[in-house]
């Protein structure tokens, strides 16, 4: 679906989105298959002033089309810009927005799936059953506090792992609200959202490596 990002892309520009290809050869051939379809390419600047002649031209295009789209205002009698009240709403909107990236329904519906089974397995299945196990026992507490831990931090892990909305917003809403409303649970003073958020990062920063598109 179209989002807007927090600056206006300007009409002439063309965005090709792959996020699930790794190959740098055949992320080539797709953009020279696009770029074909569009007429006889430009020779490129030659010389450091025609280099920045360029850059300037190009920078002067951008501010006045953020200008007439009411993302920049004029200020300093009109050699300067800054932006305006819409590029901040657009911000806040975005970081609160779990679906401010583009996200393939089956993920995001995965996602919640895992999100929210998880850890009421945990917290209706397995820790009762722990507690009951080692109901004579000083570490029966200790043992479904690091059950419940284990399975809101493997949540986390997988819901890195399939993709989807990985906003902090996100993991809240899927990890907290169904276990709220189905279980009658509260957090205590242990965050386990924050720990599912805190596996999905560093789950999600190993993916993200090895995803790299690198070529010597």
């Amino acid at each position: 679906m179209p989002l807007k990002t927090v600056m206006d892309r300007l009409p002439h520009q063309i965005m090709q989105e792959f996020p699930n290809l790794t190959d740098l050869a055949t992320l080539k051939r797709k953009h020279d298959s696009r770029a074909g379809q569009l007429g006889t390419p430009l020779p490129p600047p030659h010389g450091r002033e025609a280099i920045f002649s360029e850059l300037q031209s190009e920078h002067a295009r951008f501010c006045a089309y953020q200008l007439s789209r009411g993302i920049l205002r004029p200020v300093s009698g009109g050699s300067s810009f800054e932006i305006t009240n819409k590029v901040a709403n657009r911000g806040i909107i975005n970081f609160f927005s779990p679906f401010s990236k583009r996200v393939a329904l089956p993920q995001t519906l995965l996602s919640a799936l895992i999100g929210a089974f998880l850890p009421l397995i945990g917290i209706l299945k397995i820790a009762p059953f722990l507690h009951a196990s080692a109901a004579n026992s000083p570490l029966a507490f200790q043992a479904s506090v690091l059950t419940i831990t284990a399975c809101y931090a493997l949540a986390g892990a997988l819901m890195a792992l399939i993709g989807g909305p990985q906003s902090y917003v996100w993991m809240m809403l899927v990890t907290y609200v169904p276990t709220h409303l189905l279980a009658g649970w509260t957090f205590g003073w242990i965050p386990y959202s924050c720990i599912a958020h805190f596996a999905r990062h560093c789950v999600g920063q190993v993916k993200a490596r090895r995803g790299l598109v690198l070529q010597t």
